[in-house]
């Protein structure tokens, strides 16, 4: 069932409303786009790299979001990952720590921070 209302499976009937409206655009990134995301199940295999960092790991998703070509300076990633991990409560040292070494919930805090559609402020350098 989360799968089929995050877009990841398209229903074989019926109808799905949000917020009011028949959804017709069944896809991740119309989902997200709704503000609705998904942690997966298996979160390691699906939703982490987790021989990356905390950091790598939230810019990541960010990153592709943007596009290749407008870049984030390594700056920058440092100063969104830490309005995540402020803003998620993500216990961590550091936004350098391998994200395998963190709780499976706060693993799910690091999956869902771009996820959710929330850009910190100052997330867009211009």
């Amino acid at each position: 069932m989360a799968s089929l209302l995050f877009g990841v499976d398209k229903p074989d009937s019926g109808a799905l409303t949000f917020a009011g409206n028949v959804v017709k655009n069944f896809s991740p990134l119309a989902s997200i786009a709704r503000g609705v995301a998904l942690c997966p199940e298996d979160r390691k295999a699906d939703g982490i790299v987790d021989d990356l960092s905390v950091r790598e790991n939230i810019i990541l998703a960010i990153q592709a979001s943007r596009g290749w070509f407008k870049y984030l300076s390594m700056a920058k990633q440092y100063e969104i990952a830490e309005q995540f991990i402020k803003l998620l409560n993500i216990v961590t040292p550091s936004p350098d720590q391998p994200v395998k070494n963190l709780s499976g919930g706060n693993q799910q805090k690091v999956i869902l921070a771009p996820l959710a559609g929330y850009e910190p402020p100052g997330a867009d350098p211009g």
